[in-house]
């Protein structure tokens, strides 16, 4: 699931006007700035937006990239994130079973 928002509390004129311009087919909001430093789970420091976030049906915080994380929005964006989500689908890797002590003689 894909969801969308500001925390400029001033940009909701902007959001407005994206979503008339875009009509994105994602649920898209306002949250304000501490509810984000509490969800993002960060101290006081300075943030770079955009803001990615990946959640797991459970709604846990799996990985989240700021706007200034050149893994993520540096080059091919799209395949960037393609292969942050499909590590994140991986198969969880099998556990190597453990190996039987030598047969006695």
């Amino acid at each position: 699931m894909v969801v969308g928002g500001t925390i400029d509390p001033t940009g909701l004129v902007a959001l407005e006007d994206f979503v008339q311009r875009f009509h994105p087919a994602f649920p898209i909001g306002a949250i304000d700035g501490n509810s984000i430093t509490i969800f993002g789970q960060w101290g006081p420091r300075r943030t770079f937006v955009p803001m990615i976030y990946l959640i797991d049906k459970a709604g846990n915080v799996q990985s989240q990239y700021m706007g200034s994380d050149a893994q993520m929005f540096e080059g091919d964006q799209s395949a960037n994130l393609r292969a942050a989500l499909d590590k994140l689908m991986a198969p969880a890797p099998v556990a190597a079973k453990k190996a039987l002590p030598p047969a006695k003689k």
